[in-house]
This record gives structure tokens, sequence and C-alpha cells, in this order.
């Protein structure tokens, strides 16, 4: 019996052992739980930064500009500004001759001179009589009745046929800005 008592006793003795490695095993189970529970939730944290910081990426690189975009832009530019130099050089010769060309006399009309050689004909020539007045430089939309009438305004007594007799290359209609006009003043003899 001695040795049934020390089988027992040596049953409980290995029983015990087991357990407290049983035990030992499931607290050390327990922490590597505790410690994948953790790592997961660093991992999942980890995988959502990483998916955010991709996200970004692809939006900014969207709207970035590539180097070899850049360089064709640039390229381009150049081209323009080569073409624009270019055009300014041909328009910058063709206004140098134009500015040499000898500006030609409008011919006068077959009409019209005509017309002055039969008046010169048949006018007497009279010397021109040396009359007192002003110059007055004719101004855009000016007409030479509307000339007469503010010299009359102001007090000089003087007519279209005055100022057309004084200035016999005047014509009426086609007077210039720029022009000079000699309004004859009778008071002033």
């Amino acid at each position: 019996m001695s040795d049934a008592k020390s089988q027992d006793a040596s049953a409980d003795a290995i029983r015990e052992e087991y357990e407290a490695r049983f035990r030992s095993i499931s607290a050390k189970i327990d922490d590597i739980l505790g410690i994948q529970a953790t790592l997961q939730r660093r991992i999942n944290d980890l995988s959502a930064e990483l998916g955010a910081l991709r996200e970004e990426q692809s939006r900014i690189a969207g709207q970035s500009v590539r180097p070899e975009d850049l360089r064709k832009l640039a390229d381009k530019i150049r081209e323009i500004d080569q073409k624009r130099e270019d055009d300014k050089r041909i328009i910058l010769e063709e206004l140098r001759k134009l500015a040499q060309a000898p500006i030609p006399e409008p011919k006068p009309r077959r009409e019209e001179t005509r017309k002055e050689e039969t008046k010169k004909e048949t006018e007497p020539s009279q010397p021109p009589v040396p009359q007192k007045g002003y110059e007055y430089v004719v101004k855009e939309g000016d007409t030479l009745s509307a000339i007469v009438e503010a010299y009359r305004q102001n007090g000089v007594n003087v007519t279209v046929d005055m100022v057309l007799k004084a200035n016999p290359n005047v014509k009426p209609k086609s007077l210039r800005v720029g022009q000079k006009i000699f309004i004859p003043d009778p008071a002033l003899k």
C-alpha cells in the first residue's frame, strides 16, 4: 500500500505540476492574445493611415505638373515669343520702307482742272486786295458756315462769300483739320 500511496502522491505531484504548467501556459497565451490584439489594432491604424496617404498622393499627383510637361510648355512659350519677335521685325521693316518711300502727289481730276482753267480765262485777273482780318485753323467737325457764324456772333461783319473770295483755294465742302483760313474783317481797314 505504501506503493500505492507513493504512486498516488507521485500522481498528485505530477498532476499539480501539469496544472501549474497549464496555468502558466494559459497565462502566457492570454498575454500573447492581448499583445496580438494590440498589434492588430496598430496594424489596422497603420493600414488606415497608409490608405489616406495613398489617396492624398494620388490627388496631389493629379494636380501637380510633371517636369516633362513643364519643359514642353516652356518650349512652346519660347517658340511663340520667337514668332512674335519675327513678326515685330517684319512690321518694323515694312514701316521703315513706308517711311522712306516718297508720298505721291494726288493727280487732279480732269474736270476740276478744266473748270479752273476756264475760270481763270473768263475772270479778269485782279491783283489781290490786301485785307485785314483773322487767321482761323479748322478743327474737327467745323463747317465754313459755322465758322462764319461764330465770327458774326463775335461782332465781325463777314459772310461766307467774303471768306471764299479771300481764300480762293478753299473748298467749303472739303475742309481739312489743321487747314488755315483767312477771315476778313471789313471794320479793320
